[in-house]
Formats: C-alpha cells, sequence, structure tokens
C-alpha cells in the first residue's frame, strides 16, 4: 500500500512539473510574440500612413509621363507597403511608404509591366527604392525594356519626395 501512495506522489510531481514548464513555455511564446521587432515592423508596414515612435516613413513617387502606355504593378519585395495606385495610367502618378529606420539601410524592390492601349504587355519597369539616413533616398537597378526609359529627380532636402519618371523613348 505504502508502495501505491509513493508512486502516485512520484507521478502527481511529474505531472506539476510538467504543468510548469507547459506554463512557462506558454508564457515565452506570448511574450516573444508581443515584442518580437520584426513582427512590429511587418504590421506598421501594413497599416497604410500610420507609424510608431522609432519607426516612420518617406514617401517615393512613381510617376508616367508616357503618351499611351498604362504601368502595372506585378512584384513588390522589401520595405514597402502598397502603393496608393497598383495601375499607373498614362499622366498618373503613384506613392509607395518605404520604412525609414534611423541609422538602417531599407530597401523595396518594385516590378511593372507596361501596357499598350490595347492593354499588350511592351515592356518592363525594375527598380529599387532605397532609404538610409546615411546616403540621400532615391532609386538604384533601374532597367527598362520596351518604348520607355525613366528619369530620377530627387534631392539633399529630408522633405524632398525621390521620383521616378516613366518617359516614352
Amino acid at each position: 500500500m505504502k508502495d501505491r501512495l509513493n508512486k502516485s506522489g512520484i507521478s502527481n510531481r511529474n505531472g506539476k512539473s510538467i504543468g510548469v514548464i507547459l506554463v512557462l513555455f506558454i508564457l515565452l511564446v506570448i511574450v516573444t510574440r508581443v515584442f518580437n521587432p520584426t513582427r512590429n515592423r511587418n504590421e506598421n508596414r501594413t497599416r497604410n500612413g500610420s507609424s510608431s515612435a522609432t519607426e516612420e516613413f518617406r514617401r517615393f513617387d512613381i510617376i508616367n509621363n508616357t503618351i499611351g502606355y498604362t504601368a502595372v504593378l506585378i512584384g513588390l519585395e522589401g520595405d514597402a507597403g502598397q502603393p496608393t495606385l497598383i495601375f499607373i495610367p498614362p499622366g498618373g502618378r503613384t506613392s509607395f511608404e518605404l520604412l525609414n529606420i534611423p541609422f538602417n539601410l531599407t530597401t523595396a524592390t518594385v516590378k511593372y509591366d507596361i501596357l499598350n492601349e490595347e492593354g499588350v504587355s511592351v515592356g518592363e519597369l525594375n527598380a529599387t527604392l532605397y532609404n538610409s539616413s546615411v546616403y540621400i533616398p532615391g532609386y538604384i537597378n533601374i532597367t527598362t525594356t520596351g518604348p520607355i526609359t525613366t528619369r530620377t529627380n530627387y534631392g539633399p532636402s529630408p522633405d524632398f519626395i525621390p521620383q521616378l519618371t516613366i518617359i516614352d523613348v
């Protein structure tokens, strides 16, 4: 009889230990979810226009100054949220919000399909937006195919909005 009591006491203690370990594990998961900076950065990225005290956004514009070509966003990767417009018609403009984290380089790569007036793909535009507290923000790695080219416009003023303009060849 005494052996049965000892066995049940031992298994009861192990059950409590497993329960304590399980509770501690759940608390660890909750704490890492709440205080994970990568998760918070991704949430800030998807909140159009809102920012936290340590993370702000810098606006980048893409302008379509072509006569008859529409640019359609087909790829977006990196530290930017969705643009104001996915389709940029002739004479149109769209804006991206790129994360602005002090002392860090943030980038986003965009890819556009260029459509003629009949909706047929005639070219592509690829560009990387970059933002840094060390370098003047702007566009790099710009490539185009088809009947378009680009020009960039940006300056040293912190209030200046970097612009990439699509133009006819």
